[in-house]
């Protein structure tokens, strides 16, 4: 039996737009891949880099395969651990595989980071022209952790804490930084046919956004009929709906 780890880092509670989302998921983990144990992990009001470095710890002292992470606010299709575990098993020089999934905040960077030679790691911003067939590994250096799968062969080696929030740095970059400069041959490689969904903030509508915020509508949502004929029959609801109020008091 394959033994995994899973990590998630649920602060206090889940929203209700991702929750199902992950029921479903957890649902088709034990459904399409019975020759797995999954052990899950989520440690209560805790930063994201203790709950990583706890949940490591855990797979490694476990002797688990592979350490499964996905973030709270994120929608991760059913097919992503299957995808993520099929890459590992092809090659098994790569250490770290993730799903595709974007910054919330604008502009909406993608969450991949390149491998400059001498210059570190920077955004991946065309990340797009070196993908082939699906797969992104040409100088990828970094990936986030929303959605991604660490084999824990390429952890036992090093020294904890394995990940460290900076001024600078995401825990996620650092542990991949610390892996690929332990382990010179170690990939990292991104699947950006698993496309998550990253929960944005809610937020107000008001004059200053209103007119932007029907553009999103209209784009996003297929929100296409007419502010005033939605305004008319909210109207004629009301109304409605206080005559069948006052017919129901005159007829008791």
């Amino acid at each position: 039996m394959r033994a995994v780890t899973v990590g998630c880092n649920i602060l206090t509670h889940l929203d209700s737009m991702v929750y199902g989302n992950h029921c479903q998921m957890w649902y088709r983990l034990g459904r399409n891949h019975k020759d797995f144990e999954f052990v899950f992990m989520a440690p209560r009001r805790t930063s994201i880099d203790n709950m990583r470095n706890s949940t490591i710890d855990a797979a490694i002292k476990a002797d688990c395969e592979f350490v499964f992470f996905y973030d709270d606010d994120v929608f991760v299709p059913s097919s992503a651990f299957g995808k993520l575990v099929k890459l590992m098993d092809a090659d098994k020089e790569i250490a770290i595989v993730s799903g595709l999934t974007y910054i919330r905040k604008y502009p909406y960077k993608p969450m991949l980071f390149r491998s400059m030679e001498n210059e570190g790691l920077a955004p991946y911003d065309d990340f797009e022209d070196h993908v082939e067939n699906g797969i992104l590994a040409k100088d990828l250096g970094a990936v986030g952790f929303s959605c991604v799968l660490l084999r824990v062969s390429y952890l036992k080696d090093l020294t904890p804490p394995y990940c460290i929030t900076g001024s600078r740095n995401t825990e996620d970059v650092y542990l991949c930084h610390r892996v690929r400069k332990h382990y010179p041959n170690a990939k990292v490689v991104c699947d950006t046919t698993i496309d998550t969904g990253h929960l944005v903030e809610r937020y107000f509508v008001q004059d200053s956004n209103v007119q932007d915020l029907r553009k999103y509508e209209e784009v996003i949502n297929g929100a296409t009929k007419p502010q005033e004929d939605r305004g008319i029959e909210y109207a004629e609801s009301i109304e409605s709906g206080l005559r069948e109020q006052s017919d129901k008091v005159g007829a008791a």
